[in-house]
């Protein structure tokens, strides 16, 4: 792990020990994979029937309820969905 991101990952635990920390890695087809850091940020995350969101692919998650209603009613329930706060490290291959 370079420094910076070491650096950076360390003190995200440290300043916010309460989140849940994320490792998002590029599809693989393998049970185990290696990569390095590409970026890490701060989001929130919400999982339903097995599939998981973040905050910042907020359409994928109006989609997903875009099959069972409106657009209007799927932009509110993922508004109001339970958002959790999380640190992602974005894993690169």
């Amino acid at each position: 792990m370079n420094t910076p991101y070491k650096n950076t990952l360390s003190r995200l635990i440290t300043d916010f020990p309460d989140h849940r920390l994320i490792f998002i890695y590029p599809h693989s087809e393998n049970d185990y994979t290696s990569g390095g850091i590409h970026s890490i940020q701060i989001d929130k995350y919400y999982e339903e029937d097995d599939r998981f969101y973040l905050f910042g692919d907020f359409d994928d998650l109006v989609e997903f309820y875009e099959d069972v209603m409106s657009e209007e009613e799927a932009v509110r329930k993922a508004e109001d969905a339970d958002w959790e706060e999380c640190i992602v490290v974005y894993i690169t291959s």
